[in-house]
């Protein structure tokens, strides 16, 4: 009886550990961490589970094979343990049959870029709002902002690399208006100066002062080759 309950038995292999934040050492709760099959690990999917309270999680009963771990939570860079860089592939975890395997994950926050939009008196905007850039030769806004009441904006969720800060055009009281205008000063992408972003860093003191300018509205209907047409509402330009 007892041999035959030892051969039912089928050695499970564990793949377990914590997550934490790279810049305070505090525990992330509600991470979702996925565990990647790969060949020789049978026919199972991707798993998923959520970090507890304390960051730690666990991946009991697996078997042998190989296995990626990712990890990924709002506000921060996904991470591929093992990996050297945040854009790169991570280490692949060998398991035996009854092998467990611990493993620490730390997460860096995506970069911030802060700044304040400020009048010729160097008073701030309010409700201006405030678009971040990838540079290169074909620029992507990939971030939007709107300044608060004190004209101080602030730029969150992007990943390491150049990037461009620009305003949009405003129309103010008094037939004032704001043209769209880079950091650096200038109407042109071409003259506007880089902000370079990394993980765990917050660039401080991008502050522009929009030019002041004429804006003119734009309405009209685009009409297609199937003779259906789209009207353009008027909008500043």
């Amino acid at each position: 009886m007892l041999a035959a309950l030892a051969v039912a038995v089928t050695p499970a292999a564990t793949i377990s550990g914590s997550v934490i934040e790279n810049a305070t050492g505090r525990p992330l709760a509600r991470a979702n961490v996925t565990l990647e099959v790969r060949r020789g690990s049978g026919d199972t999917g991707p798993l998923s589970i959520w970090s507890g309270s304390a960051g730690e999680f666990v991946f009991p009963t697996l078997p042998a094979g190989i296995y990626f771990l990712r990890v990924e939570k709002k506000g921060y860079a996904a991470v591929r343990y093992g990996q050297r860089r945040f854009d790169l592939p991570g280490t692949p975890i060998v398991l035996a049959a009854d092998g467990h395997f611990a493993a620490e994950v730390r997460m860096k926050r995506l970069g911030v870029v802060t700044g304040q939009i400020l009048d010729e008196n160097q008073i701030g905007f309010p409700e201006v709002p405030v678009y971040a850039y990838q540079a290169g030769q074909r620029i992507k806004m990939v971030g939007v902002g709107t300044t608060d009441d004190r004209g101080i904006y602030r730029l969150a969720g992007l990943k390491p690399g150049r990037y461009l800060v620009r305003t949009a055009a405003k129309q103010l009281a008094g037939g004032y208006g704001l043209l769209p205008t880079y950091y650096g000063q200038t109407t042109s992408a071409g003259g506007a100066r880089v902000v370079e972003v990394r993980l765990d860093r917050e660039v401080t003191g991008v502050n522009i002062t929009p030019e002041p300018g004429k804006l003119a509205t734009l309405a009209g209907t685009i009409a297609n080759g199937d003779r259906k047409s789209t009207r353009l509402n008027p909008s500043h330009i």
